[in-house]
């Protein structure tokens, strides 16, 4: 049992970290939401009572009035809501790192320490790297759990799935474009895949940068500085002057913004997302397999680092 956790202490670590942001988020908006009810309330009593006979204040509370104690937002809008608005929103520029260190951590060990010579003695070197790169994506369901877990908060919260009385009630407050209003469940499943495939894009990416690296830290610092320059070039270059200008396709930067998983406000096609998204995944890994299949060049490469 000690020796299981042991392992696993950076993964437990991790999942702890991101639940407890998660569970802060959804307090601060449960917080939120009671300062914004109990304010309602006491204008509601205010014009019932010292403000009724105002002249000054009539428009002021007939407003007030007609508009009674704001009603609760949907699932939907309370999920993205604790998503975008509260503390989780500094988790997402960094997620990269959240994800790197977990899939990392054991190979990063067996690499760098010299153990990747004695694995290879009991299995094929190829088998061994394919095997390992395979199994660390399982770590790309990290994120989708702990959205799942926001999920729940967010219904336990809102209580309801009704879109339409949000956007009745809130017509600025809504984080998706109109056109995913009907198309809800399909949306959530694109939105989930897009997560997994970026977070496989992340894993590759740790793996790549992983080849000549000393440690951990600068394998994730590295890894880092890569991935921002990479979402620099496809938003400024590709998006902006490729897509945008030269091709005549609006809006084509919302694509590449490090944000653009997490929120659609802007971004017009699912199916254009889900391209992005596989060609990153798929793009890293072709280059992380090309990287890695000679071991004699591994080995040499990381025996000079000591």
């Amino acid at each position: 049992m000690r020796k299981h956790l042991k392992k696993n202490i950076v993964l437990i670590f991790v999942i702890a970290l991101l639940l407890l942001i998660a569970f802060f988020s959804a307090n601060e908006y449960k917080t939120w939401r009671s300062q914004t009810i109990n304010t309602a309330k006491n204008n509601i009593a205010q014009c019932k009572n010292e403000y009724k006979n105002i002249k000054e204040k009539k428009e002021w509370c007939d407003s007030i009035l007609s508009e009674g104690i704001p009603p609760e937002p949907d699932t939907i809008t309370v999920f993205f809501d604790i998503l975008c608005n509260y503390g989780f929103r500094n988790v997402q520029p960094f997620a990269p790192i959240f994800i790197i260190i977990v899939a990392l951590w054991q190979f990063h060990k067996e690499l760098k320490s010299g153990f990747i010579k004695y694995i290879i003695l009991r299995k094929k070197y190829n088998e061994y790297i394919i095997e390992t790169i395979i199994k660390s994506w399982k770590y790309a369901l990290i994120f989708p759990s702990i959205l799942l877990f926001i999920f729940l908060i967010s219904f336990m919260l809102s209580g309801h799935f009704d879109i339409n009385k949000t956007l009745n009630a809130y017509p600025w407050h809504f984080y998706l474009d109109e056109k995913y209003i009907n198309i809800i469940p399909q949306f959530l499943i694109v939105y989930i895949l897009n997560i997994i495939l970026h977070s496989i894009y992340w894993i590759n990416l740790g793996f790549i940068m992983a080849k000549k690296s000393r440690n951990i830290i600068v394998t994730l610092i590295s890894t880092y500085i890569i991935y921002i320059i990479i979402t620099m070039i496809g938003e400024v270059v590709i998006g902006g002057y490729v897509l945008t200008l030269w091709l005549g396709f609006k809006g084509a930067s919302f694509y590449f913004l490090l944000g653009s998983i997490w929120s659609y406000e802007s971004i017009g096609s699912l199916v254009l997302m889900i391209i992005y998204s596989m060609s990153l995944a798929l793009i890293s890994f072709l280059i992380l397999l090309k990287l890695y299949r000679k071991k004699e060049e591994v080995i040499i490469e990381n025996e000079k680092q000591f």
